[in-house]
């Protein structure tokens, strides 16, 4: 069995031209709820939204949630710091 289809993964790094197929296929394989952003278009408030709603949602129905980042390299660094 794959670490996908026992939801063992923590944290992957994707890249190429494929990567947010990647993320969603491997999604697809596991329990967890999906969510996607990208840099561009969202901020560390938008981040935190989501962090926010995946602990709810682990804490009212045990579901974990699979976050893509999208084009994470154009968050400045304070942005990038706020992540970790």
């Amino acid at each position: 069995m794959s670490l996908s289809g026992r939801n063992m993964f923590r944290v992957a790094i994707l890249f190429g031209a494929s990567h947010l197929m990647t993320a969603s296929l491997l999604a697809q394989t596991t329990t967890k709820a999906f969510v996607a952003l990208s840099a561009v278009s969202s901020g560390v408030k938008e981040v935190r939204q989501v962090l926010e709603d995946a602990r709810r949602r682990l804490g009212e129905q045990g579901q974990g949630t699979l976050l893509f980042l999208d084009e994470v390299h154009r968050f400045n660094k304070t942005q990038q710091d706020a992540l970790l």
